[in-house]
């Protein structure tokens, strides 16, 4: 049986309605490292998430928009982009929920800067030189010596692409986590738990690679989620 892998889900307005939706590279990810993708409705519901969480082996937090300063009691930049509120407050619960239970999770982008909020940490919230983070621009990542992340790729540099205007700020990190990839101008590129769980968030797109650097990060992932169940 495969493992089960929770996805959160985005919340976006059109045509004046609210819609649920996650793009399918997550998806297919998942499907190519052998895990089964369990998708997870945005609700009010707790008892309902708690159900959801509990149901599987493994959880990937994706990218989206901003997380709402509020949440980590800061004032709002003006350049962020705040997410919509029902997804905001539902994955922050999830994410309490996912490291309650000592699920492996798996953050993407601002999937990685909600691990560290939900940890009790904070975000740079206009990153200097923003221009050089957005766009799928491709840059290097220097990957921590003995960190997980340099264990998943069998290397101490990868070139990553690079979609974001925000990050994990070095100087408010969450309990018990590690900065394990910095971009050559210092960006937080990745964190990892300081334990032995399986805790990591990046903040590039591995889902939007090649095969090889997908095949790597989503493996990880689903190898975590078979080694809990």
């Amino acid at each position: 049986m495969r493992p089960t892998i929770g996805i959160n889900m985005d919340v976006t307005a059109a045509d004046g309605h609210l819609r649920l939706h996650v793009r399918t590279d997550y998806v297919d990810a998942v499907v190519e490292a052998g895990g089964r993708p369990r998708l997870v409705a945005c609700v009010h519901d707790e008892e309902l998430l708690r159900e959801e969480v509990g149901s599987v082996d493994a959880f990937l937090f994706v990218g989206g928009a901003d997380y709402p300063a509020a949440l980590y009691g800061e004032p709002a930049d003006p350049k962020a982009a705040p997410m919509d509120s029902r997804r905001a407050a539902v994955d922050l619960f999830l994410a309490g929920l996912v490291l309650q239970l000592g699920i492996p999770v798996l953050g993407i982008c601002g999937g990685c800067q909600l691990l560290n909020i939900a940890c009790g940490g904070k975000l740079v919230q206009h990153v200097a030189r923003a221009e050089a983070h957005t766009g799928g621009q491709r840059h290097e990542v220097d990957l921590a010596p003995g960190s997980r992340l340099e264990r998943t790729f069998d290397a101490a540099q990868i070139r990553v692409n690079s979609l974001h205007h925000q990050a994990v700020d070095p100087a408010a990190l969450g309990r018990d986590l590690s900065v394990t990839a910095r971009a050559g101008d210092g960006t937080v590129e990745g964190i990892e738990s300081t334990g032995s769980r399986f805790l990591v968030g990046v903040q590039w797109h591995p889902e939007r690679l090649d095969g090889t650097h997908r095949r790597k990060a989503f493996g990880a992932l689903v190898a975590a989620a078979r080694e809990r169940r």
